[in-house]
This record gives C-alpha cells, structure tokens and sequence, in this order.
C-alpha cells in the first residue's frame, strides 16, 4: 500500500508540474490523487490523471501515464527491497 501511495504521489506530482498548477494547489492536488487512489485503484487514478491533463490542455497519452505509472511503482517497491 505505502509503496502505491507514494508512487501516485510522484504521478500527481508530475502531472500538477505539466499543469503548471501552483506549489499550494499542486501539494493539495497530490494528497488528492493518492486519496482517490485509496478507493478507485490504479485504473481510477489513471482515468482522473488523464482527464485532469486533458482538461489542462496537456497533450498527453494514455499509453504515457499508464508507462510512468509502471515505472514510478518498479521504482518505488524496489526502494523497499524484497518482502519478508
């Protein structure tokens, strides 16, 4: 779980600075997406992240997210190294 809310934490990251959203509403925007996350998945987080782009007039791929998505979560569970 931890290693999933941190990886949707640097997703909403990277999708708020391609938004150009200020720090406050970037930070706010974050704590969203790894909520949202919580309770509507990896596809639910996706989806909002997607739109939220499409809306911001940020061309941006759904193939893209989905790629930064498995990159961000390789990254992330091997920050915490093998389970015990």
């Amino acid at each position: 779980f931890r290693a999933t809310a941190r990886r949707n934490r640097k997703l909403a990251a990277w999708a708020a600075a391609r938004m150009s959203l200020p720090e406050d509403e970037a930070s706010s925007y974050q704590s969203f997406i790894v909520r949202l996350g919580a309770f509507y998945g990896d596809e639910g987080v996706r989806e909002r992240i997607l739109h939220d782009l499409e809306k911001a007039g940020v061309g941006v791929s759904d193939h893209r997210i989905r790629r930064l998505m498995d990159e961000l979560i390789a990254a992330e569970i091997a920050r915490d190294g093998p389970l015990r």
